[in-house]
């Protein structure tokens, strides 16, 4: 009759070679797990900060209940008077800010719409502007009535050194030593006709 009982048994020593060659390949796989838990917590630790920040930027735009834009705007100058400049926006007409126009704004013949403007000569008060006529309009006018040359301007001078009487100025636009000119003529009276 057999029987069998648990015994220490020692290893031999090709069993001994075997178990350090599983020991060896069991600590490898170890490392390498620990090193893949690692790597996949960075990427989830990283995921997990991007949606706190996310989270964070929209529960302050909700608390805000609004956020800064670039919005699209008009400067529109001399309103909501004289002196001062409006800031709207684009889109909705809404009035931002009105400010007093700066020293260089108000001197501006553009925004102001001051000097020739379509034909004109608009000045500082913007009242009764002279119409500007050419050279060869002078000529055709001479000979319909008599013109006194008054003086010469710079645009910027004659704006602020309006003529009285403007109804009987002629008002010459001109270049002298390659600067454009305005030469003011009075009308004296006609010849054959009124000046154009």
């Amino acid at each position: 009759m057999k029987t069998k009982r648990i015994i220490v048994v020692p290893f031999t020593a090709e069993e001994m070679k075997q178990i350090g060659i599983d020991l060896a390949l069991a600590n490898q796989r170890l490392e390498r797990t620990e090193d893949l838990k690692k790597q996949a917590m960075s990427n989830y630790k990283s995921e997990i900060d991007c949606c706190n920040a996310e989270i964070k930027k929209l529960a302050q735009k909700l608390a805000r209940g609004a956020e800064e834009r670039t919005v699209d705007c008009d400067v529109i100058y001399h309103t909501p008077e004289a002196g001062k400049k409006t800031i709207r926006r684009c889109d909705n007409g809404e009035i931002l800010n009105v400010f007093d126009m700066s020293e260089d704004e108000l001197q501006d013949l553009i925004i102001n719409g001051l000097g020739e403007n379509d034909g004109y000569f608009v000045f500082r008060d913007k009242a009764n502007p002279l119409k500007i006529y050419t050279e060869d309009d002078l000529e055709k006018a001479q000979k319909k009535g008599e013109f006194t040359k008054i003086a010469e301007y710079t645009e910027r001078d004659l704006i602020d050194n309006k003529p009285e009487n403007t109804e009987c100025k002629f008002l010459v636009k001109s270049q002298k030593n390659g600067k454009t000119i305005f030469v003011l003529y009075h009308f004296a009276g006609s010849k054959k006709g009124d000046a154009e």
